[in-house]
């Protein structure tokens, strides 16, 4: 059949086709997928978007269920980062705010967590703040993909018998990095540690370390609180938290060196003359803490007239 259309209706019809045409990440992924491609460019891996969940994970005769299955036949991943050949290694969420607003959107979270968790494939969900915040010069999206790859090396490592099989993996001892211009670079609360000792041995402060205390909730998130005595009777105090992860990190380690950028400012403030959190304050604070949520772990600065300790880190006066 043989249709004969002006070239302006063309046109028009061109524009309208133009208008409905959905882009395929928004621009908070687009940053994010562009972040990716610079972390991973030297390590021989390959990153899609928007890969069908089914498409990923070997849900055929799985045994997640019906309603699961039917999940991963509608849902996609974000990002998968895959090796040379396609095969995949992990994936990674972008969570803006409807992730804790909308309900819908909250359970098909649970749904997506649910199936990484069965089939032990590794899920890392961030947000826009582990990209455009950087601790000690590195954001949290980098520290936990460089932490997956070196997390792989380690164990190719213990398999192969350079490293002892009973050694624990903890991207904080990692000495060097080629890629990175400092030392200990994935410990990023080092710098603050060390401020904190300068702050203590000049009488700034009475601790010489923050302590901590880390639980979850009923969503399985992890909440951190972690506190120092600045002088008699007045705590600095800092509160923080991040969703559970199916990924290569210690959730209760992290937190505690992320709380203490801000402890470092409740600091500095509280030196320039603002007051601090009282003892009944804080212990007001801390009882919430055990009472509403489920410990996962707990340093706290043990004071002698000889010695303190943290842990198991001993600090001779």
């Amino acid at each position: 059949m043989n249709v004969d259309v002006e070239e302006k209706d063309c046109t028009l019809l061109i524009i309208r086709i133009k208008k409905n045409i959905m882009k395929l990440l928004n621009k908070s992924e687009e940053i994010t997928f562009q972040k990716l491609s610079s972390i991973i460019k030297d390590h021989g891996v390959r990153l899609f978007s928007k890969p069908r969940v089914a498409d990923v994970l070997p849900i055929v005769g799985s045994g997640i269920g019906k309603e699961l299955f039917s999940y991963c036949l509608k849902a996609h991943f974000d990002f998968v980062i895959t090796n040379s050949e396609t095969e995949p290694l992990f994936a990674i969420e972008y969570d803006g705010p409807l992730h804790k607003s909308d309900q819908q959107q909250i359970f098909r979270d649970v749904q997506k967590n649910d199936i990484c968790q069965r089939l032990d494939f590794p899920l890392l969900r961030i947000k826009a703040t582990w990209i455009n915040r950087e601790y000690r010069g590195m954001d949290l999206l980098t520290y936990f993909v460089d932490s997956w790859f070196q997390a792989e090396a380690f164990y190719e490592a213990q398999k192969n018998g350079i490293i002892p099989y009973d050694e624990i993996f903890d991207p904080t001892l990692i000495v060097y990095n080629p890629s990175k211009n400092q030392q200990w670079p994935y410990w990023i609360s080092l710098d603050i540690q060390l401020e904190f000792q300068k702050m203590h041995k000049a009488g700034n402060i009475i601790d010489i370390l923050a302590s901590d205390w880390v639980g979850v909730d009923r969503e399985d998130n992890y909440r951190c609180i972690s506190w120092l005595l600045v002088r008699e009777g007045e705590y600095a105090i800092a509160e923080t938290g991040i969703r559970s992860q199916n990924f290569c990190v210690d959730e209760c380690w992290l937190l505690y060196q992320l709380s203490l950028f801000d402890l470092l400012k409740k600091i500095e403030l509280m030196l320039q003359g603002q007051k601090g959190t009282t003892a009944n304050e804080f212990k007001q604070m801390l009882t919430y803490y055990e009472s509403n949520y489920e410990m996962r772990s707990a340093g706290s600065l043990i004071r002698d007239c000889k010695k303190e300790t943290f842990g198991n880190i001993p600090y001779a006066k």
